[in-house]
């Protein structure tokens, strides 16, 4: 019984609040599997880039494959999802111009040239099973 009582004291006091900015390491890991890819992105790259210990990233995000989707995820809201709200209100040859014209400017001003995270990913996808 006291074995088992120590057992449930020790769980209650593993259990500790989260002391990094869950939003500011996906957006880190984002930019890694972004410039990388996600065959190419080992959980030492996301380690330096998040500056979070690999066990508090499959703690907080499960494995390495569900952070890439769950980055993936962020990178639709807040690039191609937030273009095409922009776009909605805008009579649809405009909408086209400013979606582009959006993507262009946004690749020229790109010091590191990652061109978009959609395209490369599915372009991986792609070369992977030809």
């Amino acid at each position: 019984m006291a074995r088992r009582e120590a057992g449930i004291l020790r769980e209650r006091r593993m259990a500790r609040p989260r002391e990094f900015d869950e939003e500011a390491v996906l957006d880190a890991a984002m930019q890694c599997f972004w410039r990388h890819g996600y065959e190419a992105t080992s959980v030492r790259d996301l380690i330096d880039k998040t500056r979070v210990t690999g066990a508090s990233i499959y703690n907080a995000f499960g494995d390495e494959r569900t952070l890439f989707a769950k980055s993936l995820d962020r990178y639709v809201e807040n690039s191609v999802a937030d273009r095409i709200r922009r776009c909605r209100a805008l009579p649809p040859r405009e909408a086209i111009e400013a979606f582009f014209s959006d993507v262009l400017k946004r690749s020229l001003e790109d010091p590191e040239r990652k061109e978009c995270m959609l395209v490369n990913t599915a372009s991986s996808i792609y070369w992977a099973r030809a």
